[in-house]
């Protein structure tokens, strides 16, 4: 009996439910048909503030100051951490960042091998000192407290949110991708978000627009009741009446449509998840957020939509203790990259589709003594088969060191952002 219990309205009201008339049958929602073309955002948040300027960093034709390389003055000054996981700058992949640089030749970390394989296709591009921004910041500025800045820089939960509204002066500010659902709708699209990396603050916003959230089934396809079968009818006695509490009624009146649309979604995937054959997918937790995000995109056509947008998410980049986890999250990412982008191909959609990464924020440049700390500005990359890829977008820090030209914190190494979060989805917005 516990299970019906649990699905009472008095169990999610407080206050009095007195039951009154049976609610009227309502037709179940439609839509109409998708006539216009399929495109997608995904967004892959790095959750802990990875280190990304161990994933891209200096390598060759280098400018120079005070008679220093950059390249020489990256790794003066991460000392230990620029040993870490490689010793050796030839181990990383050269690319030709195609726009102006203090470096003519950066370096990707090797664990990245599918994602260099992209860009130097076309299909991926790289963020340089990318971060949350009020205004363009110069160190004097800042330190004389001359211009606006984000509120709580180097916080994880403040941070995050900032990537994931890209409003860091309003606390409240609804997700982008939620706002973005909310325009497309209000333009007449077929539009729904999904989530695998729980109900984020991306995702807020979509006002009516659908979000639904895969991850309620353990990142294994859309969540269905147990035993619904056993349990319809004692629901729908239970929750059939109009309530006097508007809390009770709330529920009541939604959880019928919910339980409904759960098992129109999951019955799509019965049998046949709409993958390709040849695609050999990691057995990681973004290779199965991906492999369900690839679900849902073949099952397009059946679902009508139009624009989608999903949310993926991995942990462990907090690396205040070490940076030996870092490779294996690289590799992790890259394996499931690949075999998303190798599906995205076969469905023929991969024109059609963007990733793009984020995280916190960057970490110290110097070392804590055995890993790195909270910082400010990062790398990032997106891939997509419709980029203009093979660049580096924004700009590379032209010195490293305690003077570096974008350093606040001459100890630690922690730089301003010379690239705001809104360079990446407001071109994304109209790709959309």
């Amino acid at each position: 009996m516990q299970d019906r219990f649990v699905v009472t309205p008095e169990f999610h009201a407080t206050n009095a439910h007195v039951p009154g008339p049976a609610r009227p049958a309502s037709a179940p929602a439609t839509k109409p048909k998708a006539t216009k073309p399929f495109k997608a955002a995904v967004m892959l948040l790095l959750r802990g503030g990875m280190d990304s300027w161990t994933v891209l960093t200096p390598l060759a034709d280098c400018a120079s100051t005070n008679n220093r390389t950059l390249l020489e003055q990256y790794y003066e000054y991460r000392g230990m951490i620029a040993e870490q996981p490689f010793d050796v700058a030839s181990t990383f992949k050269p690319i030709d960042p195609s726009t102006p640089q203090p470096c003519g030749t950066l370096g990707l970390h090797p664990n990245l091998q599918r994602i260099g394989e992209l860009y130097d296709d076309g299909d991926a591009a790289l963020f340089a000192n990318i971060g949350p921004l009020v205004e363009p910041l110069t160190v004097e500025e800042w330190s004389a407290g001359a211009k606006a800045t984000p509120p709580s820089v180097g916080a994880h939960n403040v941070q995050r949110r900032h990537a994931q509204t890209l409003d860091p002066t309003n606390e409240i500010a609804r997700g982008f991708l939620g706002r973005a659902l909310k325009v497309l709708d209000g333009e007449g699209f077929n539009a729904a978000g999904y989530t695998l990396g729980g109900l984020p603050k991306a995702l807020e916003g979509s006002e009516g627009v659908p979000v639904v959230d895969l991850n309620s089934n353990g990142g294994g396809g859309a969540a269905r009741l147990v035993d619904y079968d056993a349990l319809k009818a004692d629901v729908e006695r239970l929750t059939g009446n109009v309530s006097s509490s508007i809390f009770a009624e709330s529920y009541a009146s939604l959880l019928g449509p919910a339980i409904r649309n759960a098992e129109d979604l999951a019955a799509l995937f019965d049998g046949d998840d709409g993958l390709s054959d040849a695609v050999e997918w990691p057995a990681t937790r973004l290779g199965d957020q991906l492999r369900e995000v690839s679900k849902i995109i073949a099952k397009r056509d059946a679902l009508d939509l139009e624009r989608s947008v999903f949310f993926v998410s991995i942990g462990g980049f907090d690396t205040h203790n070490s940076l030996t986890q870092l490779p294996e999250r690289l590799l992790e990412i890259d394996g499931a990259v690949k075999a998303f982008v190798a599906e995205m191909e076969a469905q023929e959609v991969f024109d059609d589709v963007v990733l793009a990464s984020a995280s916190d924020f960057g970490r110290t440049l110097t070392s804590n003594g055995v890993g790195t700390d909270h910082a400010w500005g990062g790398n990032s990359f997106i891939v997509g088969g419709a980029l203009n890829g093979t660049r580096v977008h924004g700009r590379y820090p032209a010195s490293f060191g305690r003077d570096g030209d974008m350093n606040i914190r001459p100890d630690r190494g922690r730089l301003i952002p010379t690239t705001p979060w809104e360079s990446v989805w407001a071109p994304l917005a109209t790709f959309m």
